[in-house]
């Protein structure tokens, strides 16, 4: 287990590491901030996607397809709610938000919503298209965190700015997931496909941008919900 193995075991109690080995780590790093113990931090964004799929096939076996719409776009709903709620309540230094569920999960709930739409299809578009998609994509992320202050774990977004700014990062994500949906696994420029995780979300895991590592294996060709 990677949270025994660390080189720094005592920076997390044994509370901190139940949480984590039963996928609420996210939880934990949202009360106590960052573990000073790596490779503790990265976790956090496994116990949010487990979260995800051990829900998701329940509501799909009980909901089915409505099931999962329905709770998919309460979800992104709730997402936003989080969103201004933060940015009513600033944090000084660490902000929790970064690694709340209910914030990530508009991430899974749109990628929910897409499959769900696309019904197993791939879009066809063509190169020029993917390039512009891609590059609008990178542009929503970028004005989100200059202009909007949506910056990890150190937001300094206003009530107004913060719905606009996750909004952008969503869009971003999706047209990103799209311009690389459909290519062949070799064809060059698929690299970016590492920006997505697996299943049917388009969930953006970020941790890259502060430890400066990529994780080249975590990508797959996403999973669509059937009635």
């Amino acid at each position: 287990m990677c949270t025994s193995r660390s080189k720094k075991p005592r920076s997390l109690p044994f509370t901190g590491r139940f949480t984590f080995t039963f996928f609420a780590g996210n939880w934990w790093i949202c009360l106590h901030g960052w573990v000073p113990a790596f490779p503790v931090n990265p976790l956090w964004s496994i116990s949010v996607k487990e979260q995800f799929y051990i829900a998701i096939p329940i509501i799909a076996l009980c909901g089915r397809r409505f099931g999962v719409k329905t709770v998919s776009l309460v979800l992104i709903a709730v997402s936003y709610v989080a969103v201004v709620f933060y940015a009513m309540h600033p944090a000084n230094g660490f902000s929790s938000q970064w690694t709340n569920s209910f914030v990530q999960f508009q991430f899974f709930a749109a990628g929910t919503l897409l499959s769900l739409h696309l019904k197993g299809r791939v879009v066809q578009w063509n190169p020029f298209l993917r390039l512009v998609a891609a590059m609008v994509s990178v542009s929503c992320c970028l004005v989100a965190s200059i202009a909007f202050g949506v910056q990890v774990d150190t937001l300094h977004s206003t009530v107004v700015q913060a719905p606009i700014g996750w909004a952008l990062v969503l869009a971003g994500t999706l047209l990103l997931f799209l311009s690389v949906l459909g290519l062949p696994p070799k064809r060059p420029g698929t690299i970016l496909r590492i920006m997505f995780d697996r299943g049917v979300s388009c969930f953006i895991v970020d941790d890259a941008s502060r430890t400066g590592r990529l994780d080249w294996q975590s990508m797959t060709t996403p999973t669509v919900l059937s009635a």
